[in-house]
């Protein structure tokens, strides 16, 4: 039970841990197809001299290896396991040294780093403990000789202070000294993903592909200068299409449809399709562009999770890299608050109009453009959907997703509760006590509703807190009026919820749950609660197991608003 108690590389060496060297270089190409000198056999996990790629389906939880045909097609999906939805996975080429690609996998309850040698076949062999602590790490890129010691080495940005280091290959599937790469103050703290290209350009070094929050792409070099703020190579959030498409995800796949240039396929965030991508980076000018016009190679990629680490930033409404808590003031105006600079700085307003609103709630991306939104009911019943737009949320225009709702008498968001890619929204019918819910379309609207639990108007506050116990699915957390407890109901993924489990009591003076996913930065999700008799709002942090370890005080005195979401 939880307590309840208030630049350039090499720049600097910052810590080491030892470990045998090894040898790692690419394997032969042994179908005698021509593929790029770097990224030759990058993802070719069985052997056949071409290309594969690995996903994790979030319904399940299963790893799921697609063997490549050498020409952008791939065979059907073969499971190689299942508890691999509390995994982040990176493909980072031979670690091992024994010229088979291999499997990098972060488990984000414990936060250890585990190499999973490939068996050549398209399977895995037993892991190898890389690391311990990596929830203290935000993004992971690997893939590339970045260091020219004939090792796979490790990217990463920390989430102390935002900068990206440089961890390198031992050769044996663990890293050795760690190394400041980028000494720029906070200057990562504006990416949400970070993946290995490869080499694009011939130049012999690989390029990191950066994707920041305000949705827009930053290609620089690996070696040498790594500094993103220098960086010229930007593309949109098309990846250099000049259209409309937003990508959910993306990940590196090597030489995917045999041209001799390393690829990238992103998850269109909207449709769900999985599109292969090629694009260049030009040594000369420090500038990158697409080749040609994306391939649609997959349809039904929004239920699955590629192989490259994503920052969650659900809660995180004005792109500076951390979560932020959104109340509202007595005079109608809606604010976020959230830690910056190791103090809590205000948001601009977003205005009045929210006075009125009956409901004001996070919604997540529930548009698939990128960007966190608010749900917002007003006292007719209308409830509307208001995109963010990558600084705030509540930009016009609002999108009505439907009259009828003030038979809710709760309404939470911001989850995917069903595995499909798309967040969703769940409600409480007020009559009844009926569990509802909805699945998101995607557009900012939402689909037919299904029912997935009833008795619940015997809870008095409920918040969708996200994955608390890294299983891979959305939780939803509730407090019961007749004993004023906590409890914690696990999400299947399906958009139903397991059993009740208690996990608190004494929260009879507390109101204004809400979720603000990880605010304190150690890679579990947290929320927050205000107490009413005098405002005094706590911040519950996640142990990343269902529960919390710790209660501090946030804010002392929040007397002055009347909603916090």
């Amino acid at each position: 039970m939880a307590s309840a108690s208030a630049s350039v590389f090499g720049l600097a060496l910052l810590a080491a841990t030892g470990a045998p060297a090894g040898a790692s270089l690419t394997p032969d190409d042994t179908s005698g197809h021509p593929q790029a000198a770097d990224a030759a056999s990058l993802n070719d996990f069985n052997g056949d001299g071409f290309q594969d790629l690995m996903a994790v389906r979030e319904s399940d939880g299963n790893l799921l290896f697609y063997a490549g045909n050498g020409d952008a097609t791939f065979d059907a999906a073969v499971s190689r396991g299942a508890g691999w939805g509390r995994m982040d996975i990176v493909l980072p080429g031979d670690l091992t040294g024994d010229g088979i690609p291999d499997l990098l996998a972060r488990n984000n309850q414990t936060g250890t780093l585990y190499t999973y040698p490939g068996n050549g076949s398209g399977g895995l062999k037993a892991p190898i403990t890389a690391g311990t602590g990596w929830n203290s790490i935000s993004l992971i890129a690997s893939a590339g000789d970045f260091n020219a010691d004939g090792h796979s080495d490790l990217y990463a940005v920390r989430k102390a202070d935002w900068k990206l280091y440089l961890y390198q290959g031992n050769g044996n599937g663990t890293f050795g000294t760690r190394y400041l790469a980028d000494d720029t103050y906070r200057g990562w703290d504006d990416a949400d993903t970070l993946i290995t290209v490869g080499d694009t350009d011939s130049w012999g070094r690989d390029e990191l592909l950066i994707r920041e929050t305000s949705g827009r792409y930053v290609m620089i070099s690996g070696g040498g200068s790594t500094q993103k703020q220098n960086a010229d190579s930007v593309l949109d959030g098309s990846l250099g299409q000049r259209t409309s498409t937003r990508y959910s995800q993306v990940a590196p796949v090597g030489d995917f449809d045999g041209d001799d240039v390393p690829d990238v396929v992103g998850i269109d965030s909207r449709t769900g399709e999985l599109e292969l991508h090629t694009v260049s980076f030009s040594e000369t000018d420090g500038t990158a562009r697409p080749l040609r016009t994306p391939v649609v190679i997959g349809r039904g990629w929004g239920k699955m999770r590629l192989a490259s680490t994503d920052t969650d930033r659900t809660y995180d409404y004005d792109g500076n890299g951390v979560s932020e808590v959104v109340y509202r003031q007595t005079d109608g105006s809606v604010w976020t608050q959230g830690p910056q600079h190791g103090s809590w700085w205000n948001s601009e307003p977003w205005g009045t109009g929210f006075k009125n609103m009956t409901l004001l709630e996070t919604a997540g991306d529930l548009t698939s453009d990128g960007f966190s939104d608010l749900l917002a009911r007003d006292s007719s019943g209308n409830l509307y959907a208001y995109p963010g737009n990558g600084t705030t949320a509540g930009a016009v225009p609002r999108i009505l997703i439907g009259g009828g709702w003030n038979t809710m008498s709760a309404v939470v968001g911001g989850q995917d509760f069903n595995g499909d890619g798309r967040t969703d929204v769940v409600a409480r019918e007020k009559s009844t006590g009926y569990l509802y819910f909805y699945p998101g379309l995607g557009t900012g609207k939402v689909g037919s509703r299904v029912k997935v639990g009833i008795g619940w108007n015997a809870m008095r506050e409920l918040t969708s807190v996200g994955d608390l116990n890294h299983d891979g699915h959305a939780d939803v957390l509730a407090i019961r009026g007749s004993d004023n407890c906590l409890y914690f109901y696990g999400g299947r993924g399906t958009g139903t919820l397991k059993p009740a489990v208690q996990i608190g009591c004494g929260f009879s003076g507390i109101q204004n749950f809400a979720s603000v996913g990880d605010i304190n930065l150690d890679g579990h999700a947290d929320w927050v609660a205000r107490r009413s008799s005098d405002g005094r709002t706590y911040l519950y942090q996640g142990d990343g197991k269902g529960d919390y370890r710790s209660t501090s005080v946030l804010i002392d005195d929040w007397t002055w608003i009347n909603l916090i979401v």
